[in-house]
């Protein structure tokens, strides 16, 4: 749930300027695989190939079985999907009136979808599910004021989940828990492609990378009361090599 109390309260913060047009989020078991291919050109094809409209709030994939008939299922863990989930591993949002009014009726989901949403699985991705698409997973139902509602389906897109969200990804790959036996080639894999699969050049961008760390917590508004906001921590290396905190 943390990704949409914080993607909310940053739709929020840009509501007056231009600051930032579009967010990709990706799970910490996701990578972008085309990294050469500029964020514009790729949401600009996806619009062409599903005729999406520019005003559109966020970009989902859709669940789906990939086996067409050819057996494939064998190959994929027997991966079949029950429910279409719009699946939240991986998913774009666009910072304007549509993009914010789905982040805001997420996020006050959250606060009246009960003690095991809230802290179990299926959690946000079922109620955005069930939100988005009502009878899909009526286990996730949460009540949200008519006008919200309403306009929920037409602040989003869903598109084919091997465009972007899944471990046949092609912008980008996401090797969420059913093939979590996937993960380290696959990650071995992109680290190839960018040439930082040696130990000196995993070393200084992981240092790199970790300069580049917010800790963020919830406002009062996201959760609807006090929140403790943590302190921000920032990773320092000491002259002597070694890293302090």
């Amino acid at each position: 749930w943390g990704k949409v109390f914080y993607l909310a309260d940053k739709l929020r913060e840009l509501a007056r300027g231009r600051d930032c047009v579009w967010f990709l989020f990706l799970d910490g078991d996701a990578f972008v695989r085309e990294f050469d291919v500029p964020l514009p050109v790729f949401l600009a094809g996806l619009g062409r190939r599903y005729r999406l409209r520019s005003d559109v709030g966020a970009i989902f994939t859709k669940e789906q079985d990939l086996d067409m008939g050819s057996g494939l299922r064998s190959s994929m863990r027997g991966y079949s999907a029950e429910i279409p989930w719009l699946n939240t591993g991986v998913y774009f949002v666009q910072a304007n009136r549509n993009g914010r009014i789905l982040m805001n009726a997420w996020e006050a989901a959250a606060r009246s979808a009960g003690p095991f949403l809230q802290n179990n699985w299926p959690g946000e991705q079922g109620v955005l599910t069930e939100m988005v698409n009502p009878g899909t997973y009526p286990s996730a139902h949460v009540e949200l004021s008519p006008r919200p509602r309403r306009r929920l389906n037409f602040t989003l897109a869903a598109v084919d989940l091997v465009e972007f969200n899944s471990p046949w990804g092609r912008f980008a790959v996401h090797f969420w828990s059913h093939h979590d036996y996937l993960r380290e080639a696959a990650f071995w894999d992109g680290l190839v492609r960018l040439r930082l699969n040696g130990p000196k050049e995993l070393a200084e961008n992981y240092y790199r990378m970790i300069q580049t760390i917010e800790v963020w917590g919830p406002t009062a508004a996201a959760t609807g009361g006090a929140a403790r906001v943590p302190k921000r921590r920032a990773t320092r290396r000491k002259p002597s090599g070694g890293a302090s905190t």
